[in-house]
């Protein structure tokens, strides 16, 4: 909520919750193995989604007021 984002099953868009947002956490370890390949996939993903994103079914949208 600070950062103006919010986690979301990609199929319902209702929050995750504090039990599968620890695991997608927990999975970011494979979002830098190898050479962080991972944390910079959203950069050229359709849905701007990292590897524990697509293994956990969740998007990360943007909550911020346009410009």
């Amino acid at each position: 909520a600070l950062m103006g984002i919010r986690v979301v099953d990609i199929e319902t868009r209702q929050p995750i919750g504090p039990g599968r947002s620890l695991v997608r956490s927990l999975t970011h370890v494979l979002d830098v193995l190898p050479a962080a390949l991972g944390l910079l996939r959203p950069t050229w993903d359709r849905q701007r989604q990292t590897w524990a994103d697509r293994i956990h079914r969740t998007v990360v949208l943007d909550q911020r007021p346009p410009r």
